[in-house]
């Protein structure tokens, strides 16, 4: 079948070889080109974008839409970026939901020399906060092709623009004190998300990452005078459905891990691990039905159980992260490890290789200080 578009053709022989045809300019003449190509019918459509970019006016460069921009260069380097592992598919599945929603409507058609700063600066007021950086990101690594490719000087996409106010539940600057936490700790106790909230509190893991933790990831672990429980990481819970992501799928390659949790909430963690055992439950978080609990279910629950005063789930690592720094003094590099980053450097790359005992070494090494220095903490004298 042959589909024609505003330039060049696109004849299906089928479901996977294409026939592309166009005209280009070659010393003042114009000559027909015809192509084989074989992949998907949207993959054709790609290269027949690029070949307009490349071909299709009387100028050495044609000024391509902002569309076909990203349709030529945004989409083949997201895949390749799929492709390596650098990002999970589902991740850019957002992308692409504002891009069609929003993005597209207003600049898919616009030429890419035909961006003015006052127009964008009004679009991005209209927009959420979230959405507003998410399509902003887009549009400017669309153009910084053009830019790259000699298409422009400037990528007026790049300016700083005024973004949308934050909202109340805003995850910026908001986390708790050790304090503050181990006094959530207390208020939750029971709670189906008690288990989720050590991890993510007490052991900085994400919030699909505490959601998908299972019975048998956890056990004890004693090291250099300090209890710990010793937590697998392997899948999370995404925002929506009832399981739990494939082992070994979460963030980045990276974030398969081990964490820790020291005492006496890492004594808590151990407690309910051994309930959800006697109860004949898999998950660590889950419902009376022994379901795990997906990530919209968690955030629910987390301000219904919390309080109005609560702040983002999600920021509950960046809690961690703060006081196991500046109350326990944990050292960088085990932090990172602990967070599931990649360290710096070629050692940190190629070289450094810690178990989580060895972490949990150089852990009770600050933390044990603090045990002896401060004496038992609030949530471990309750």
């Amino acid at each position: 079948m042959k589909r024609r578009r505003t330039w060049g053709t696109i004849r299906s022989a089928t479901k996977a070889k294409h026939v592309i045809r166009w005209h280009e300019t070659v010393d003042g003449e114009r000559v027909r080109r015809c192509l084989t190509f074989h992949g998907t019918y949207r993959e054709a459509c790609r290269k027949l974008a690029q070949l307009e970019v490349e071909h299709g006016g009387e100028t050495a460069k044609r000024m391509p839409t902002i569309g076909q921009a990203r349709e030529a260069w945004w989409v083949p380097w997201n895949e390749r970026r799929i492709a390596s592992g650098k990002v999970k598919e589902r991740s850019t599945k957002r992308s692409e939901e504002i891009w069609r929603l929003h993005v597209e409507p207003r600049w898919g058609g616009v030429s890419i020399a035909a961006v003015h700063p006052a127009e964008v600066q009004e679009w991005l007021l209209t927009l959420t906060p979230d959405i507003a950086k998410r399509a902003l990101g887009i549009l400017r690594k669309t153009v910084d092709f053009a830019v790259q490719y000699d298409y422009l000087q400037v990528n007026k996409f790049a300016y700083e623009y005024d973004r949308p106010i934050e909202g109340q539940f805003s995850r910026v600057g908001t986390v708790y004190r050790l304090d503050q936490a181990e006094s959530m700790l207390d208020r939750l106790r029971g709670s189906s998300i008690e288990a989720a909230y050590i991890l993510a509190a007490f052991g900085g893991t994400r919030t699909g990452e505490s959601l998908g933790v299972k019975v048998e990831d956890v056990r004890p672990l004693r090291v250099g005078g300090v209890d710990f429980a010793a937590v697998e990481l392997k899948r999370q819970m995404l925002k929506d459905g009832n399981e739990p992501t494939e082992d070994g799928d979460l963030k980045t390659k990276g974030s398969v891990r081990s964490t820790l949790v020291p005492e006496p909430y890492g004594a808590r963690l151990l407690e309910i691990a051994e309930e959800r055992r006697a109860m004949g439950h898999e998950f660590l978080s889950c419902k009376p039905t022994g379901q795990p609990i997906n990530r919209s279910c968690a955030n629910y629950r987390w301000r219904r159980d919390a309080g109005d005063d609560c702040i983002p789930f999600a920021n509950l690592r960046n809690s961690w992260r703060t006081f196991c720094k500046v109350e326990w003094d944990i050292d960088w590099e085990t932090l990172e490890r602990l967070m599931g980053h990649e360290l710096p450097g070629v050692s940190g790359k190629h070289y450094i290789r810690m178990s989580v005992d060895d972490m949990a070494k150089l852990y009770a090494k600050s933390y044990r200080k603090r045990l002896e220095e401060n004496g038992p903490s609030a949530a471990e004298a309750a």
